[in-house]
């Protein structure tokens, strides 16, 4: 579901619900919050606003692994050609379906084209839930077959493991470099609420060598539903879209002043440039 489309804007947002949830539910105005935020920032008004549904409703909740990644990828896929960078804002449960996308795109060799490089989780067990360990083992059994996303929330799960094994700086770089095959630049922030009680405290923090963490005094449902544009939330999630886009603006323009020998080497008000890093 579009929020936000402009013909010529360069950045895509696209927000992924948690279990239970959906476009509506979950997020609520958050996307109106950022847009009028963004009337003040061009960095962050260059961004279209998406928001992917996929099924995750108590009787039909299809397996993360393949079919909630495979409908973010299809969708990414049809309409990424136009954007030069993509960030994925998930609740919860699309944390790890985020993770899980990144990672089979990067195991599959698309490092270099995969335009996903900001990721900002809210309220994500990363580490899976050990509580849910028992209704893993239940879903095995032959007949069971509700809940399937639930079960795979729980610490043992497949898909936990898969990410607990695989978002490490062998395929995620926490500081930029140049991209590879199987390993690129993703700013991975976790946010954490201080009063999530279903994250599950440092489980919701990410993984240290990859991920940078971010603490705001939420419960998990309001780790999704920020009031006002100046409330804590949006102004991380402004921040870091703007942040994100900036850098490489301006190494792009210090670039061009460089490769022009007819101009001095300047900043555009007498100051020299540093040299690149």
């Amino acid at each position: 579901m579009w929020f936000n489309r402009h013909p010529l804007n360069n950045s895509l947002v696209v927000f992924v619900h948690g279990i239970f949830g959906d476009n509506w539910g979950t997020w609520l105005g958050v996307p109106g919050i950022i847009q009028r935020m963004a009337e003040h920032d061009p960095l962050v008004r260059s961004y279209d606003v998406y928001s992917f549904q996929y099924d995750s409703t108590a009787f039909h909740q299809p397996p993360i692994i393949p079919f909630a990644v495979d409908g973010l990828r299809q969708l990414l896929n049809r309409i990424q050609g136009k954007y030069e960078t993509v960030a994925l804002i998930a609740h919860s449960q699309g944390g790890l379906l985020s993770k899980a996308f990144i990672l089979e795109e990067l195991q599959a060799g698309h490092g270099c084209s995969l335009k996903v490089d900001l990721l900002i989780t809210l309220g994500t067990p990363h580490a899976g839930r050990k509580l849910l360990n028992p209704l893993h083992r239940i879903r095995k059994l032959p007949g069971v077959r509700m809940l399937g996303q639930l079960t795979q929330l729980a610490a043992r799960s497949e898909t936990v493991r898969f990410i607990r094994e695989n978002w490490t700086k062998e395929h995620v770089m926490r500081l930029p470099e140049s991209a590879s095959s199987t390993k690129r630049h993703i700013r991975s922030v976790a946010v954490v609420g201080a009063y999530d009680i279903w994250a599950g405290g440092a489980g919701s923090e990410g993984y240290r060598e990859v991920d940078v963490r971010n603490y705001l005094q939420k419960s998990h449902p309001a780790l999704a539903k920020p009031g006002s544009e100046g409330e804590a939330l949006s102004e991380l999630i402004v921040g870091e879209l703007s942040d994100h886009r900036r850098p490489s603006a301006v190494l792009t323009e210090i670039k061009k002043i460089r490769s022009d020998q007819e101009c001095p080497a300047s900043a555009g008000n007498g100051e020299s440039v540093p040299p690149l890093r």
